[in-house]
């Protein structure tokens, strides 16, 4: 768990109740209030001083990840590294599903034909932290993923055999 300074605790909590109480107003006000339109739920009011992290450094005793949610390319870029082998990513080559676990972000590794395919997916949670920091550390779930493959559709048995295993590193928000 996350341990905050007194003080950063303080701003935080009062940041989170002046956003509740302006959501509140707009809905007592039910949109007649110009000065509220823009709510619409609590989940779309930024709590000043915080932002949400858009750079993640994990690793694992053998996966290294780093994941940006933004880059200069104009879209997100993955680089992974194991024990064999070393790939970047960038933009459409990346597939990005928001679930209700987080944001689940999937590379396909290696695409051998007749024998395999072999995806890395990473569940990313929302972080939210302060601009200009060295960013909190986290701990996430990486799972990879292999499909066999074969010229006569698919073989018996389970089509995916999945590899799970935790990342730790930190998530931060820096300037792209």
């Amino acid at each position: 768990m996350l341990s905050l300074s007194k003080h950063t605790n303080r701003v935080f909590q009062q940041t989170v109740n002046e956003a509740n109480c302006i959501y509140e107003k707009r809905e007592a006000m039910n949109g007649h209030d110009d000065r509220y339109q823009h709510l619409t739920t609590k989940e779309e009011v930024t709590m000043e001083g915080f932002t949400r992290a858009n750079l993640f450094e994990l690793s694992s005793r053998t996966i290294h990840v780093t994941y940006s949610t933004t880059s200069i390319l104009g879209g997100p870029i993955l680089s992974y590294r194991d024990d064999a082998l070393s790939r970047s990513f960038n933009g459409e080559e990346i597939d990005i599903q928001q679930t209700t676990l987080g944001e689940v972000v999937t590379v396909t590794l290696e695409t051998i034909p007749d024998l395999r395919t072999v995806t890395f997916s990473l569940i990313v949670p929302v972080v939210t932290v302060m601009p200009q920091s060295s960013g909190t550390r986290i701990k996430v779930l990486g799972i990879t993923a292999t499909s066999p493959t074969t010229i006569a559709g698919p073989p018996p048995g389970p089509q995916q055999l999945y590899s799970a295993v935790y990342l730790r590193g930190t998530a931060q928000f820096i300037v792209s």
